[in-house]
């Protein structure tokens, strides 16, 4: 939205709510429950993906159970070291390509939470769904099209890391629920990185 933060009221817009961003964490534990298609998909989605590596480790019990374990357990590696840095990265440019000037990045080590924050920049519902759903798009694709070129162990390691990330997806989901449950009242949403919250406002 080419709207200045200071502009909203003006507008027309109020208030509607805050998140705190060391609440991010209660946040998601209140968004990310079954009982939208939201958050009922991404659920579904963790199931999936669990069921498909069990039926796969059911249907090649001739694969090593000590390289599928390394190979799962490297993919817990590659989450880390590499995916959240890369999933974070690409939230910033989806900020800069909705134009935002300016991003910053933030880690909470103590809570493990990690996240882009476009300052004071105003997105509408529909934008924030493409930051927020872009990390968990592009990447699982990724690793989806990476599973399907690879052969075992590296195969292992993809779906672990497949797992994971659609695990470490759960507060953009959080995110994207919040706002689609109140979608009826057109919110848009801006992050304050001084005051450390987001704020979100519903049009009057």
């Amino acid at each position: 939205m080419k709207v200045e933060a200071d502009q909203l009221r003006e507008l027309h817009y109020q208030p509607f709510a805050e998140l705190e961003h060391a609440q991010i964490v209660q946040f998601t534990r209140d968004n990310i429950r079954p009982g939208s298609p939201v958050s009922t998909g991404y659920w579904l989605l963790n199931a999936v993906i669990a069921g498909g590596i069990a039926l796969l480790l059911v249907r090649q019990n001739d694969a090593p159970f000590p390289e599928v374990l390394a190979g799962l357990g490297l993919g817990f590696f590659v989450f880390f070291l590499l995916l959240i840095p890369l999933h974070e990265l690409i939230h910033g440019v989806a900020y800069k390509l909705a134009g935002a000037k300016t991003v910053s990045y933030h880690a909470d080590w103590r809570r493990l939470t990690f996240y882009a924050a476009a300052d004071r920049f105003v997105t509408s519902t529909r934008e924030f769904y493409a930051v927020a759903l872009a990390p968990f798009t592009i990447i699982n694709a990724g690793l989806l099209l990476a599973y399907g070129l690879a052969e075992p162990p590296v195969t292992w390691v993809c779906l672990g890391a497949l797992w994971l990330h659609t695990g470490g997806c759960a507060g953009d989901f959080a995110l994207v629920n919040f706002l689609y449950r109140h979608r009826h009242k057109a919110l848009v949403t801006y992050d304050d990185v001084g005051a450390a919250k987001s704020f979100f406002y519903a049009r009057g």
